[in-house]
């Protein structure tokens, strides 16, 4: 009973440490984020690993769903369960990349059809969404769009972009991240996020 009892407070404990975390996120502390990702990582990248069986597409999924963290931190709500919500976004992002590649491919494993299971509700959903994505990436700056349009409709790195483009990886991620916030801004705006 002593056990159970000690197990109880050190989870509770832990809600706490990570509900006081996500505060400080929505307050835009670095470190709140910082500490956020470190806790994370490991698990999350672990995770994408047995999923992509690409290190490099996990990392670069990894990125991408930290990235959303950063920028949507402001919006982020109490959430309940901090590890489903970084978990959803990173079954998402890893949808997504599935979709191009079986666009460019032709195909798609078997897990990942496993975890799209879409209500007639959700494919209408989807296309609203992306016919409001192409209005938004429409009325992105032409580098923020070129950027974006590279790394999330072709599927290419970062820092290949920047190559391509004879730019930094700093600007191209400066690029990447403006990019992602118009878009958000966008959402918010047609009352989508």
């Amino acid at each position: 009973m002593n056990n159970s009892n000690s197990i109880i407070r050190l989870q509770q404990k832990s809600k706490q440490e990570e509900t006081e975390l996500l505060i400080r996120l929505r307050k835009g502390e670095r470190q709140a984020f910082t500490a956020l990702f470190y806790l994370y990582r490991d698990k999350l990248l672990s995770y994408l690993l047995c999923i992509t069986g690409s290190i490099e597409d996990s990392e670069d999924i990894l990125q991408d769903v930290f990235l959303i963290i950063w920028l949507e931190r402001e919006n982020i709500g109490i959430i309940e369960n901090i590890n489903a919500y970084i978990f959803k976004i990173a079954k998402n992002k890893v949808i997504d990349n599935f979709r191009k590649l079986s666009k460019k491919e032709s195909f798609m494993p078997d897990i990942i059809i496993d975890m799209v299971e879409e209500t007639p509700e959700d494919i209408l959903l989807d296309k609203e969404k992306h016919l409001i994505l192409q209005e938004a990436v429409n009325q992105l700056s032409p580098q923020q769009k070129k950027v974006y349009q590279l790394h999330r409709e072709q599927g290419k790195r970062l820092k290949d972009i920047a190559e391509e483009m004879n730019l930094s990886l700093f600007t191209v991620q400066n690029h990447m991240s403006q990019a992602l916030k118009n878009i958000s801004k966008y959402f918010m705006k047609k009352k989508y996020l």
